[in-house]
């Protein structure tokens, strides 16, 4: 098929994928869960999560206990333990029900919060190059907690007052396991924490990566443009240097810099 009907094609694929992504919204999914005690045992676990492509096939809460279950988007479950804990509870937005994980979350559960209430929790936002601002969003109604600490996975570390923001720069793309803990004192016990897995090229800016998936079928290049995936690999090579001349980018490693057609 000639180039420029090839053009043709991935304009098309391309403007049905745009048709469906809000300009300037979030670019990747992020798994959140939040949760309610409701006595004797039982809590309520609800996905609070954002999957703004649909790329999410499976969505899997882990009750650190041994079992598991799913629930569909904006959905909630409910569960029994058998003591009062703390439970790790993990809550994962996969690709299929065995799939790898897009973006996953942890929190620790008590069931006697009556006697610890708060609640530890986070959220972050990409700003630019390998900046994040992750702001402290948990609850502490008793006043109890007297430091919050953040562990940025990469070996620093970092401290906030309640509700307020920092800011940390990582050396590469992730993803991070970030910890943030409420804790009694900067060197005592851990009252609450919760961790997420941070990808810096996911994230709220519109970041967007190399290869990976914006869409069934389609795949970002090398500048950020949704393209369709099989068609990128067949341009791969083949004599012509997709320097965006044709409507895509594929002088990058995720496409072996074009397998040399540029130079």
């Amino acid at each position: 098929m000639p180039r420029f009907a090839n053009v043709v094609c991935v304009l098309i694929a391309l403007a049905a994928v745009l048709f469906s992504v809000e300009a300037g919204a979030e670019s990747y999914c992020k798994a959140a869960f939040n949760y309610t005690l409701l006595g004797d045992g039982r809590v309520l676990f609800y996905d609070t999560g954002s999957d703004p492509q649909n790329i999410v096939k499976a969505r899997a809460f882990s009750f650190g206990d041994g079992d598991t279950a799913y629930v569909e988007a904006n959905g909630s479950v409910e569960h029994t333990f058998s003591g009062s804990g703390p439970y790790l509870v993990t809550f994962r937005y996969k690709e299929s029900s065995t799939g790898e994980s897009y973006s996953w979350c942890k929190r620790w559960v008590r069931l006697d919060e009556s006697e610890i209430p708060c609640r530890a929790w986070f959220d972050f936002q990409v700003l630019d190059g390998n900046r994040v601002k992750f702001t402290d969003t948990g609850s502490d109604p008793r006043g109890m907690v007297v430091s919050r600490a953040f562990s940025f996975g990469d070996g620093a570390t970092g401290y906030v007052n309640q509700g307020e923001s920092i800011e940390h720069t990582f050396s590469g793309s992730g993803p991070y396991e970030v910890t943030f803990r409420y804790k009694e004192s900067s060197t005592g016990d851990t009252y609450s924490y919760a961790i997420r897995s941070v990808k810096i090229d996911y994230g709220d800016d519109g970041g967007t990566s190399p290869g990976s998936s914006c869409g069934q079928g389609m795949v970002y290049d090398c500048v950020g443009n949704c393209v369709n995936q099989s068609l990128a690999e067949s341009w791969i090579g083949d004599g012509y240097c997709d320097d965006g001349a044709y409507g895509m980018d594929l002088r990058c490693s995720a496409f072996n810099y074009d397998a040399g057609d540029c130079n």
